[in-house]
């Protein structure tokens, strides 16, 4: 089983934070048409048709730090590749102006219209990785772009 947190607006005191400044960076444009996911359950099974989830990636997913931002579901695809599910575009929106001002260096992240993958390998190991989310992108008719560069 994928490991899964389901993260409430209010539970931000408990969650591992990734510290994030500022939130004045610049959301992809486009995202009304991009696709968009119901359930967890159904973005992992599309993710995981892609890519091949670990079935027990090791770590826990990361959360900017921003109750505005916070996903409604998160779950690890691979180690520091995680897969975040929000509300609705807005939410989306807010998280990506966060991810592109993190100071942490680059992050290649996929984006549809309320969710995003996100690969922290390059920021956890400082090494590459080797992960093709831009095939992913590519696959899901979704963005992929690197942040904070």
């Amino acid at each position: 089983m994928i490991r899964r947190r389901i993260l409430e607006a209010s539970a931000g005191a408990g969650v591992l934070c990734l510290l994030l400044s500022g939130c004045s960076g610049t959301a992809a444009a486009g995202t009304d048409d991009l696709p968009t996911f119901t359930s967890m359950d159904r973005l992992v099974a599309a993710v995981d048709e892609h890519l091949g989830c670990d079935t027990d990636p090791a770590g826990e997913p990361v959360t900017p730090m921003n109750g505005d931002a916070l996903p409604t579901d998160q779950a690890l695809c691979l180690p520091h590749v995680q897969i975040d599910l929000y509300k609705d575009q807005a939410a989306l929106e807010k998280a990506l102006n966060l991810w592109s001002d993190t100071q942490q260096g680059p992050v290649p992240l996929v984006h549809g219209g309320n969710w995003m993958m996100v690969d922290l390998t390059g920021v956890a190991t400082g090494e590459p990785s080797a992960v093709d989310l831009e095939g992913l992108a590519s696959e899901m008719a979704a963005e992929y772009e690197t942040v904070a560069a």
